[in-house]
C-alpha cells in the first residue's frame, strides 16, 4: 500500500483541489492517503466525501496570524507515526511550511503558475517574505534548517504541479522540467437549482466562496442590478446575508450548484479565487475580478492578457465583456478542467516513483 500524505491550508480552495486530486488517486491502485488540514478548517467534510482519513491540527487562536511553529511541531509528529511515501502539499508555503523539517521522501506542490512565475510580479508570498525575512531565517535556524532567500526557496526539491488552464500556462513559459500543468481542479456539486433561479438568463453571477468580500462590490452590482442587459444580480457566498441587506444583488445564496448556475450566467465576478474563476472560464462565461489581495492581481492581469477576463475597474470593464465571451470561445476547450484531478494523480505516481 502506498501511504500519501497531503498537507492543505484550510481555505476552501486548497482543500477542494487537494481533495480531488486525492480521489483520483484512490480510483488508481492500492492507496492510502492521510489529509492533513488546521483544525479551524470549515471544509472537512471534502476530503472525508474523498475517501481521505483527515487529521486536524490544533492551532491556537494567538498563533492563527502566524502559525508556522506550532504547525511544523505537529506534523513533524505524524511524519513518525504515518511514515509517508510521499508528501503532497497545497498551502500557502510561507505561512504553513517554512518550520517543518521534511523527511527523505518525494514532495509534491500543487500551486497556481501565476504565483511563481516571471519575477516581476509582485505576489503577496513576495511581500510577506520580505516583511518575515529575518524572523523566519531566526526561527529556521533554531531548528537547523537552510535560510531562505526568496519565497519561492520553499519550493525547491519539490515536483510542482501547476493548477491553471493551459492558455495562462502557456503564457508564461518556458518552464523548468521540474515543473508540469496538470490542468485546473474545480470542485463541482451536483444539485438542483433553487426555484427562485431556475428560469433566470443573462445572470451576473457574484461568486465570493468562503473569503471572498463584500463591500467593494456593491457599486458595480448595483449598476448591473439596474442594466437591461443582465436578468438578475445574484450572490453566492459566506456573506450571502449581509449580501442581502445591502439590496444590491436580486438572490443571494450561501451556496451553489455553480456549474448549473453558470449555464445562465453571462458574466462572473469574483475576488481572484481560483476555483470560481477557472470554472467560469471552463464553461465559457468571462470573469471580471476585484482583487481582495495582490495574488488575484496578478491572476486579473494574467486573465486580461489572454483576453478572457479584466480586473473590475468600472462601466469599460462591462463594455468588453462581447469581445472576452468571443476570445473565449476561440480557445475551444483549452480552459477545459474535466481531465485535471486524474492528471494530478497520475503525476504525484510519477513524481514517487522517480
Amino acid at each position: 500500500m502506498i501511504n500519501i500524505l497531503m498537507l492543505s491550508g484550510p481555505a476552501l480552495g486548497h482543500v477542494a483541489r487537494l481533495s480531488l486530486a486525492a480521489e483520483a488517486l484512490l480510483k488508481t491502485s492500492d492507496i492510502k492517503v492521510d489529509f492533513v488540514v488546521p483544525g479551524f478548517c470549515q471544509h472537512l467534510t471534502l476530503p472525508e466525501s474523498a475517501g481521505c482519513r483527515v487529521q486536524t491540527i490544533r492551532i491556537e487562536d494567538e498563533s492563527r496570524k502566524f502559525p508556522a511553529l506550532a504547525y511544523a511541531e505537529q506534523v513533524e509528529r505524524l511524519f513518525d507515526t504515518l511514515n509517508p511515501d510521499i508528501i503532497v502539499q497545497d498551502c500557502s508555503p510561507l505561512r504553513w511550511l517554512p518550520a517543518i523539517r521534511f523527511p527523505e521522501c518525494p514532495r509534491v506542490v500543487i500551486t497556481n503558475a501565476f504565483l511563481i512565475g516571471p519575477p516581476e510580479f509582485e505576489t503577496h508570498q513576495v511581500s510577506d517574505f520580505a516583511a518575515r525575512k529575518t524572523q523566519l531565517n531566526k526561527m529556521r535556524a533554531e531548528r537547523g534548517l537552510y535560510s531562505l532567500n526568496s519565497a519561492y526557496d520553499l519550493y525547491l526539491g519539490a515536483k510542482t504541479l501547476l493548477s491553471d488552464p493551459t492558455p495562462l500556462v502557456e503564457s508564461l513559459s518556458p518552464w523548468p522540467t521540474d515543473i508540469e500543468n496538470c490542468g485546473p481542479l474545480c470542485l463541482e456539486q451536483g444539485a438542483d437549482l433553487p426555484e427562485t433561479i431556475q428560469d433566470l438568463s443573462d445572470i451576473a453571477l457574484f461568486s465570493m466562496g468562503s473569503t471572498g468580500g463584500l463591500e467593494s462590490y456593491q457599486a458595480i452590482a448595483g449598476t448591473l442590478q439596474a442594466s437591461p442587459d443582465f436578468g438578475a444580480t445574484v450572490y453566492v457566498g459566506s456573506r450571502a446575508e449581509e449580501a442581502k441587506a445591502t439590496g444590491c444583488y436580486d438572490v443571494c445564496f450561501d451556496w451553489l450548484p455553480l456549474s448549473s448556475v453558470l449555464k445562465k450566467a453571462r458574466v462572473v465576478i469574483t475576488h481572484g479565487g481560483t476555483g470560481s474563476t477557472y470554472l467560469a472560464l471552463s464553461n465559457g462565461v468571462p470573469v471580471l475580478i476585484s482583487p481582495k489581495h495582490k495574488n488575484h492581481a496578478v491572476l486579473a492581469q494574467c486573465l486580461s492578457d489572454l483576453g478572457v477576463g479584466a480586473r473590475l475597474e468600472d462601466q469599460s470593464s462591462l463594455d468588453q465583456l462581447p469581445d472576452m465571451k468571443a476570445t473565449l470561445r476561440s480557445y475551444g476547450t483549452a480552459f477545459d478542467h474535466k481531465d485535471a484531478p486524474m492528471k494530478h494523480a497520475k503525476a504525484i505516481l510519477e513524481a514517487l516513483s522517480c
